[in-house]
């Protein structure tokens, strides 16, 4: 089985039914496959001509981004609503069922990480999330020590502005235009012609 699907005690949320289908299909799986190529693509220190190549497939993700990524929003907003309506308790038992999963999957390798990278800005925010929030109880605790009714109101105001600019980002063909812009200095600096 896929992590996704693993049964672990906790809301019913069906990842197949929001992500892997509809609005969100292509999407989702064109930036999985775009992320599988590009962990074998960039092995090392990307060149300017690694990226310069590269530029087409972004360019593509974000002008299918631009197709479907207003429907896939809607139906994961849809998804989760539907999932908090049927459960008082979705957002605590999303958290406990987040936590099983990535101590099952990826505790040792965050943790691995941190400690190898320490002393670098990364590493070293990454160690202090990891003192701050040890379980799902302290994220909880965070949670409603910091989430107000006002504050979950300018968030979906800020989803939705959000959405606004991407929206209009798109109807302006910004997309291909930073492509090609991108491909140009990308091109221009693998060559030499532009030096810092």
């Amino acid at each position: 089985k896929h992590w996704y699907q693993r049964r672990v005690r906790g809301p019913s949320f069906d990842f197949e039914s929001a992500l892997l289908s509809g609005e969100c299909r292509q999407l989702v799986r064109q930036g999985a496959c775009y992320g599988i190529r590009a962990s074998t693509y960039y092995t090392d220190v990307p060149t300017y001509a690694q990226l310069a190549a590269d530029v087409p497939n972004i360019a593509a993700l974000g002008n299918l981004a631009c197709k479907k990524a207003a429907g896939c929003f809607d139906q994961l907003r849809a998804a989760f609503d539907g999932c908090v309506a049927g459960n008082a308790n979705f957002v605590r038992d999303a958290v406990a069922r987040a936590e099983f999963l990535y101590n099952q999957d990826l505790a040792s390798t965050v943790n691995d990480f941190a400690a190898q990278n320490s002393g670098s800005l990364v590493g070293d925010l990454l160690g202090m999330a990891l003192n701050q929030f040890s379980s799902a109880q302290d994220i909880e605790a965070f949670l409603n020590m910091h989430i107000t009714e006002g504050i979950s109101a300018d968030a979906a105001a800020a989803a939705e502005e959000a959405l606004a600019i991407a929206r209009e980002w798109c109807a302006s063909g910004c997309t291909d235009k930073s492509a090609k812009f991108l491909a140009g200095i990308f091109s221009h600096m693998q060559g030499g012609s532009c030096s810092l």
